[in-house]
C-alpha cells in the first residue's frame, strides 16, 4: 500500500504545472487506480475462501442434491457469499474476514 499511499498529482492551470500536490488519505473515490485495486483484493478474498472451502473450513452452499458447491459471486464491486449456516461456518469466516482486513488494510 506504500505506492498507493505516497501519491502526489501536479495540475496544470492555464497551461503552467504547479507544484507537487500530496493527498493525506491515500486514495479517493473516483480515483482511476480504485477498480484495480478493488479487483486484486477480491481476487485475494476469493482464493483465500476457496482455500478454505476445500479443507472444509467454509462449508460452501449446494444448489442440488447432486449439483454443484457454490460459494461467492462478484459484481462490479459486490460480493456475495453463499454458505451453510452453522457456528463452525460463521466463525471460520468471521476469522478469514478479520485476517483479510489486517492484510489488506480496509
Amino acid at each position: 500500500m506504500l505506492c498507493v499511499t505516497t501519491v502526489s498529482y501536479k495540475v496544470r492551470i492555464n497551461g503552467a504545472s504547479t507544484s507537487s500536490l500530496t493527498p493525506g488519505h491515500g486514495l479517493r473515490q473516483g480515483d482511476p487506480l480504485s477498480p484495480y485495486l478493488y479487483i486484486l483484493c477480491a481476487k485475494a478474498l476469493t482464493q483465500y475462501t476457496y482455500r478454505l472451502s476445500t479443507s472444509n473450513k467454509l462449508l460452501f452452499l449446494k444448489i442440488a442434491q447432486w449439483g454443484q458447491r457454490v460459494g461467492l459471486l462478484q459484481f462490479a464491486d459486490d460480493l456475495l457469499l453463499f454458505l451453510q449456516i452453522n457456528e463452525r461456518t460463521m466463525v471460520n469466516l468471521s476469522e478469514t474476514l478479520q485476517v483479510f482486513e489486517d492484510e489488506a488494510g480496509q
